[in-house]
């Protein structure tokens, strides 16, 4: 019982989280921690009502053949074409599998598998279409409005309420391995993003280099040609006073 008092109070500590300091939070801090706790509890409910709709059909169904095998050796012992020590038999066996029929549903109702299978899939619908709502908040509002933020913690409230079982523990490793798994997956994108970066980077460097080495050798041929130009002049004057002389001579 103190077990499950401490784990109802730690729901209800996750529960405030989000709404703590809320004047210091950013809108994205906010939403991103409701989203967090419900994903988190949609995905344990809804593995648990998975586990306990397994535990139920294991117990269920065998019960349902026992049930029919023993209503068929029920006919048997009441037709005359068999031995009496055969229908004694037949009688006899009946009477053991209707034993296990009832044990397997007494197991069934004092396991309230049923109950716990029902109360977790209406739990993980409630939190699913809670995580829709706040999506289309946080797409709607550009700041965190108070009176939704209340609202969304009297709702969950009330889901825990409606459904008091605590999820089983092996649920609850399975979410945080789920986690450490989404994290790593991040972690390799983000590593993967960065060698992509830096590739482009040193494309565009490379590219950069192939511009600037293009454009030297541009402005090293228009210096060149512009000596050249301005040379032609004085070979001109220097051919002119040669033509001078000459006709000084003659």
């Amino acid at each position: 019982m103190a077990t499950s008092e401490t784990a109802k109070k730690n729901v209800l500590n996750l529960l405030k989280e989000p709404l703590k300091e809320k004047e210091t939070q950013t809108q994205y801090t906010i939403y991103q921690d409701l989203l967090n706790y419900l994903r988190k509890n949609r995905y344990t409910h809804k593995k648990s009502y998975k586990y306990y709709r397994n535990l139920s059909r294991h117990l269920v169904i065998p019960s349902i053949i026992i049930s029919c095998l023993s209503g068929i050796g029920s006919f048997l012992s009441t037709n005359e074409n068999f031995a009496e020590n055969t229908k004694s038999y037949i009688a006899v066996g009946v009477g053991i599998l209707a034993s296990f029929s009832t044990a397997m549903q007494s197991f069934s109702t004092a396991f309230s598998f049923d109950q716990k299978q029902e109360a977790f899939q209406n739990a993980a619908n409630e939190y699913d279409k809670l995580v829709l709502v706040i999506k289309f908040e946080s797409y709607q509002y550009h700041e965190c409005r108070t009176e939704f933020l209340e609202d969304i913690k009297k709702q969950i409230q009330t889901v825990q309420e409606k459904c008091r079982y605590i999820p089983p523990e092996h649920v609850i490793n399975k979410w945080g391995e789920k986690v450490e798994e989404m994290k790593k997956k991040d972690h390799k994108d983000i590593v993967v993003e960065n060698k992509e970066r830096r590739k482009e980077n040193r494309r565009e460097e490379r590219e950069e280099h192939r511009r600037e080495k293009r454009n030297r050798h541009h402005n090293s041929y228009s210096v060149a040609d512009e000596e050249a130009a301005n040379q032609i002049p004085s070979n001109n004057n220097t051919i002119s006073n040669m033509l001078q002389d000459f006709n000084n001579f003659n």
